[in-house]
């Protein structure tokens, strides 16, 4: 099986459509084998560059499509698809710095609340490591391998009603200690949306993009406050005394 990847296709979603793959804007790049139809979004990069790991969704109808995770060479050969069990979905894969296991997104409860897992891709054994009922989004390692960070959302359809087309609210950035199993909050801004946020390596500093957040907003609008806050990327670094600084 040969599948034909070109490196700018690493910033959006492909379909493949008829073992097709397609640009987003329609333009065929070339055809393949593959075990079947399927769409191809959030792809990265191998930590040593040589592979692409991406959400693998078949390409059915909404209510029976099923969500993997698969992997391939950068000459789109020997193609790996991580099957999640029946009843499962699993996305948004981001791998630890040694590149021998990554975490993901795992929903085995059809609503808006899943768990973390980490596979181990020697084994391709998997464990659960946050397992709370939450909705969780963007996990992805510290460059130490001994912290998930990720975001958590409050307000989804399953605990409010909304006429518009807004489905997440009150999101906010946490952390997951993987030797002790604690999780931190470490954002309490009420972000209408949050992008993926990254640890810098330098110690507990960490990078995000969020917008609207609430506790800003409905306290009045403070433009100095506001304009600190929201500059696009945010930077926050923690304290040791457990407080914060915004720059």
């Amino acid at each position: 099986m040969k599948l034909k990847i070109l490196a700018g296709l690493l910033l959006g979603g492909m379909a493949l459509l008829g073992a097709t793959i397609y640009l987003l804007d329609g333009r065929p790049i070339t055809r393949s084998e593959l075990p079947e139809d399927a769409k191809i979004t959030e792809s990265v990069l191998f930590p040593n560059n040589d592979r692409i790991m991406a959400n693998y969704y078949t390409a059915r109808v909404p209510s029976q499509r099923t969500r993997h995770l698969a992997a391939w060479d950068l000459d789109g050969g020997n193609i790996k698809i991580y099957r999640a069990p029946a009843g499962q979905f699993w996305k948004n894969a981001r791998f630890s710095p040694d590149g021998k296991s990554f975490v993901f997104e795992l929903n085995d409860t059809g609503r808006y609340s899943n768990k973390l897992a980490i596979m181990d891709l020697a084994t391709e054994r998997w464990r659960i490591v946050e397992g709370s009922d939450s909705f969780k989004k963007h996990p992805s390692f510290h460059p130490n391998g001994k912290k998930i960070i990720y975001a958590i959302a409050a307000g989804t359809p399953d605990t409010y009603s909304t006429t518009t087309h807004v489905k997440f609210r009150d999101v906010d950035i946490h952390s997951l200690d993987l030797t002790t199993g604690r999780t931190t909050a470490l954002t309490d801004y009420q972000f209408l949306a949050i992008y993926p946020p990254y640890y810098t390596g330098r110690g507990e500093e960490f990078v995000f993009s969020g917008v609207n957040p609430w506790k800003v907003l409905s306290a009045g609008y403070d433009s100095a406050k506001y304009n600190r806050l929201y500059e696009g990327i945010l930077r926050r670094t923690l304290q040791p005394q457990h407080k914060s600084q915004w720059r």
